[in-house]
């Protein structure tokens, strides 16, 4: 595909070291929420 103007970096924040423990700490708060009827955190709706 072509992007005229297009600069594409790697995604690499997850490599900092913690990065996994932290994102499984933001992946339980979500689920806990959720069990709880409460809105996630974080939540990304359509059209923000």
């Amino acid at each position: 595909w072509k992007a005229p103007g297009l600069l594409l970096t790697p995604h690499v924040g997850g490599s900092v070291p913690g990065a996994m423990w932290r994102a499984y700490g933001v992946a339980g708060e979500q689920i806990a929420a959720f069990a709880r009827g409460e809105q996630p955190p974080n939540l990304v709706e359509n059209g923000y």
